[in-house]
């Protein structure tokens, strides 16, 4: 996964260095803190430093937003992340 200044993000292959996909920017467009890929889900998750998280499904070239969690829904993103070892 690659990130730029603009915070969208591009997925490579790890092997082919292909891309897979591209994230575009999240909607409330603050700093991207942290992404992480879950395999058992299929799913990119992206922490942004605002403490929302973005939801991402990676199905076609360009990644669709599933879900956005704010602030105030914090004790499921703590749920969520101790699930996915963050």
């Amino acid at each position: 996964m690659v990130s730029f200044d603009d915070n969208s993000t591009a997925i490579l292959n790890p092997v082919s260095r292909n891309l897979v996909s591209t994230i575009f920017p999240p909607p409330t467009s603050t700093s991207v803190h942290q992404i992480k890929y879950c395999m058992k889900r299929e799913r990119i998750f992206i922490l942004l430093s605002s403490s929302s998280l973005c939801i991402y499904k990676i199905d076609k070239s360009t990644a669709v937003l599933e879900n956005m969690l704010y602030f105030n829904q914090f004790k499921v993103i703590n749920i969520l992340f101790n699930s996915l070892g963050f």
